[in-house]
């Protein structure tokens, strides 16, 4: 996954090519649901901000977060799958969010 720099008050939005190796727990995005978060690094987690809205295409997941969700910092963001009552971690990133002007 490539994360684009973004500035505090722009949207995020990631599109997540999903791959699964043989034997992981999900094995397709068909009838999946994504799961997205941003957690502050900072405060070591305390702060996490939901995606706004998730969507699948073919095998992309596609996680928005709306215009200035996302104060200047550092973010891990995680994306989930989940399907079966399974869940797989399938992007786990450390983006930075730069102040604006």
């Amino acid at each position: 996954m490539t994360i684009e720099p973004i500035h505090e008050g722009d949207s995020l939005v990631l599109d997540v090519p999903v791959t699964f190796d043989s034997g992981a727990p999900v094995s397709s995005l068909s009838g999946a649901t994504i799961d997205a978060s941003a957690s502050n690094v900072e405060t070591r987690g305390a702060l996490v901000i939901d995606a706004a809205s998730t969507a699948i295409s073919g095998n992309t997941a596609t996680c928005t977060w709306s215009a200035g969700a996302l104060a200047a910092g550092s973010w891990r963001v995680q994306v989930k799958v989940s399907k079966s009552g399974l869940t797989q971690t399938v992007a786990d990133d450390i983006i930075i969010v730069e102040p604006s002007n």
